[in-house]
């Protein structure tokens, strides 16, 4: 009986491994079957599409002709924090493409990315809620412009009319999606990569629990002003807008507000969910003969 319990093991485990297609310098077995963990939805074959090293000379416009309209994939990074080699990344549910921008969430259900340091274990979800501390104004101003004969402002007047204050949603930004960027995820780059794929950088704003470490302001022309040649004044509407946070997160490298960091490696997989064949069917079926057994043991 204890031999047959062995074999049962054996089968069992063959049941469930995953595959990385196309090889990898930077996933390995083990994280891909942490990712298949993170993910939850049992074993996946994970498939290469796009690779970059050091001195290869790719750039973001060979990250998106390889992986553009790919599907779902997991993006791996290999970092350099201050001499210590760190592997992170994110999982994007949808495309990636070239020109849409911000892909928006607003269904909190379609907010199923997360990033991830397989390094320490570290896993941030996309925020499915508005953060309950955080919050942003805008206040609204009746402005007046006068120019002089060099066309350049020289007196401005503020009426300040209004002010609104509303909560900040940073989870209804899952990714950024320009051909001029390497993967962006989140509003403000939880994890962000240049053109050039050579630097990085992470903050906390989409994912992850807590408020963003984000807190900056900016003047928005809600309407503009004409822009002619003559001299005189100019009547417009301008918004400031303030954010805040009352409760700050840390980023997925572990840091306060922005880190920058240098990138080593980049790969890039595609996701598909393993369907059993016939004879996978048949383990899985074994596999349940052999729990019956160990029951029958114990009792």
């Amino acid at each position: 009986m204890g031999a047959a319990l062995v074999s049962c093991v054996a089968l069992t485990q063959t049941a469930q491994a995953g595959t990385i297609d196309g090889g990898s310098g930077l996933l390995t077995p083990k994280d891909e079957l942490q990712l298949e963990a993170w993910l939850g939805e049992g074993s996946l074959t994970v498939t290469n599409v796009f690779s970059h090293r050091p001195g290869d000379e790719k750039t973001s416009s060979d990250f998106h002709d390889a992986v553009d309209q790919h599907g779902r994939t997991f993006t791996i990074i290999e970092v350099d924090q201050g001499g210590r080699d760190m592997v992170i990344g994110g999982y994007d549910p949808r495309s990636w493409d070239s020109h849409s921008g911000y892909h928006l969430t607003p269904d909190p259900t379609q907010r199923t990315a997360f990033i991830f340091n397989l390094t320490t274990g570290d896993l941030q979800r996309q925020q499915t809620t508005p953060d309950e501390y955080s919050r942003y104004y805008r206040n609204f101003a009746n402005y007046q412009y006068t120019y002089g004969e060099d066309r350049k402002t020289n007196h401005i007047e503020y009426d300040y009319t209004d002010r609104v204050e509303s909560q900040i949603d940073p989870g209804l930004y899952q990714t950024f999606n320009f051909r001029r960027d390497g993967p962006v995820f989140g509003e403000f780059g939880d994890i962000a990569v240049s053109g050039d794929l050579e630097l990085g950088s992470t903050t906390h704003y989409s994912y992850g629990k807590g408020g963003p470490s984000w807190f900056g302001s900016h003047d928005t022309e809600i309407e503009n002003f004409p822009k002619g040649p003559g001299i005189g004044p100019h009547d417009g509407y301008v918004g400031f807008e303030t954010g805040y946070s009352g409760e700050s997160g840390t980023n997925i490298l572990g840091g306060s507000g922005t880190t920058y960091t240098a990138l080593d490696r980049i790969d890039v997989f595609t996701i598909q969910a393993v369907v059993p064949e016939p004879a996978s069917l048949g383990l899985i079926l074994i596999a349940g003969v052999c729990a019956i057994r160990r029951r029958k043991a114990h009792a």
